[in-house]
């Protein structure tokens, strides 16, 4: 007997195929003799996709820090660089969860570019409050007058961007369904990241 299992529009290929896996094992300790074999199993695609996903984000992550160190000769800056990453990233994962985003294939790729652009926020409040510290301004001082010196340009340097990805919403159809979570997921990314670098940094 071959079987096909195929999966509704409401739920994730992944969840289905282990779900499926699961009954297998269980329909084969409750009628001895019976023999399954799985010839196709389309989550496994997923889960290396995944996992190729992740590891881009991941190695991005490490090279953005190590080219952070070389500009910045300095490690403090560096690691509150470095901190602003998964930091931004557990913001953007909180808004996905609120916003009903699950994790698949297109919003991981969009946390992969959004990694890219996490930086960027943290990095000019940074060196503008190294600048002020130059000049000879106490640190708890200096944090605040160049995290206000900036604040206005970095916002509407990732409003700008955001707005990129803003026309996504109004589409319609299957270009809606695949690139709504997208721009959504880019967008988090993007506005977790200004977050973290006007309080955190």
């Amino acid at each position: 007997i071959i079987l096909s299992i195929f999966k509704s529009s409401v739920v994730g290929t992944n969840e289905t195929a282990k779900n499926c896996l699961e009954a297998f094992e269980e329909l084969g300790s409750k009628y001895e003799g019976t023999h399954l074999v799985t010839l196709m199993n389309q989550g496994n695609y997923i889960d290396m996709v995944i996992e190729s996903v992740l590891s881009s984000m991941i190695t991005g992550a490490i090279l953005a820090i190590i080219i952070l160190a070389l500009f910045l000769k300095d490690v403090k800056p560096t690691l509150v660089v470095g901190i602003s990453i998964p930091l931004s990233v557990l913001f953007t994962l909180v808004l996905m969860y609120f916003t009903d985003i699950s994790l698949n294939m297109m919003t991981l790729s969009g946390l992969a570019l959004g990694i890219g652009m996490l930086v960027d926020n943290s990095i000019v409040v940074m060196e503008n409050i190294y600048r002020l510290r130059g000049r000879g301004i106490s640190a708890p001082r200096a944090a605040v007058q160049g995290t206000k010196q900036v604040a206005g340009a970095i916002t509407s340097s990732t409003l700008t961007t955001v707005c990129v990805f803003l026309p996504m919403v109004f589409t319609t159809g299957m270009v809606r369904e695949l690139l709504l979570p997208l721009g959504l997921c880019i967008g988090f990314c993007l506005m977790a990241s200004l977050l973290v670098a006007l309080t955190v940094v």
